[in-house]
């Protein structure tokens, strides 16, 4: 390995090679660096693929592609969804960063911004997300960083106990979507392909509608999701007394 500077080789010695004359060479794995490789990698690897064309015109492959304002990855992979969305919040965020951190506006005020123009673009299409505790993990961990600099508080108090639950929701929002879903008629492609494709009981898919509910089986889901009025009821994710608690 080289170093450009003598700087950055003592840096590399003291934090490495200091007392230890069998250092190993630190791992790059989760590192930019790592992520970029990664990439590139990919990359190379879609151009080895055979294309598609239309007439005289050669589609280019690509890994992912957006289709209406969501991230698809070729493998299917949800974290390149997620990790989109978070990126375009992150720019809104910036964009709008000398309200949300304003003092001149009260904590109330600030939050209800940051829900609007922040927290709306990041959960665009999570109703169709494969939301895994790993992806509920990640949502968290950018609203506790977002919230931090907006509330003043540290991002292990808003990861703990946030002003504004994300990750709730979505959850909220995915439990009402999954009630219209069950209460289409029977003949409609959405349902069908939905209930048809997935297991009749628990367990459910990870990250699934399904698995966002503590039902036994899909008959119970569709009997509770009939009557809109208990299946609000049944909602344990609506927590907007708690947020506003919190704030």
């Amino acid at each position: 390995m080289s170093y450009p500077t003598k700087h950055g080789l003592s840096v590399h010695k003291g934090r490495h090679c200091k007392g230890r004359k069998t250092k190993k060479k630190p791992s790059r794995k989760g590192t930019v660096a790592d992520r970029i490789i990664s990439r590139l990698k990919v990359e190379e690897f879609q151009k080895t693929l055979e294309k598609v064309s239309i007439s005289d015109e050669e589609l280019e492959n690509v890994y992912k592609f957006v289709y209406l304002g969501a991230a698809v990855a070729g493998d299917g992979n949800p974290e390149v969804t997620v990790q989109n969305r978070i990126n375009i919040a992150w720019g809104s965020f910036n964009n709008y960063r000398k309200c949300l951190t304003s003092t001149k506006l009260p904590i109330r005020t600030r939050i209800s911004l940051y829900r609007s123009l922040v927290v709306t673009p990041m959960t665009h299409a999570s109703d169709a997300w494969i939301f895994t505790s790993q992806m509920k993990k990640k949502i968290n961990g950018v609203n506790s960083k977002m919230l931090s600099q907006i509330t003043k508080r540290t991002i292990h108090e808003e990861a703990r106990q946030p002003s504004f639950d994300t990750v709730c929701h979505v959850l909220d929002r995915r439990w009402v979507y999954l009630g219209h879903i069950v209460r289409l008629d029977q003949h409609r492609a959405l349902k069908k392909f939905l209930i048809e494709l997935s297991p009749k009981e628990q367990p459910f898919l990870e990250g699934s509608l399904f698995a966002d509910t503590n039902f036994r089986t899909i008959d119970e889901m569709l009997e509770a999701a009939a009557n809109r009025k208990l299946w609000r009821e049944l909602n344990p994710y609506n927590d907007d007394d708690e947020n506003e608690e919190n704030v």
